[in-house]
This record gives C-alpha cells, sequence and structure tokens, in this order.
C-alpha cells in the first residue's frame, strides 16, 4: 500500500512539474 502511495506521489510530482514547465 505504501509503494503505491509513494508511486502516485511521484507521478502526481511528474505531472505538477510538467503542467509548470509547460
Amino acid at each position: 500500500m505504501k509503494v503505491a502511495f509513494a508511486f502516485l506521489c511521484a507521478f502526481a510530482a511528474k505531472a505538477s512539474a510538467d503542467n509548470f514547465l509547460e
């Protein structure tokens, strides 16, 4: 469960970074 949460956080962070760079 923690692994999935960490993966989700990493995905959200990447999405936020992509949106910020756009």
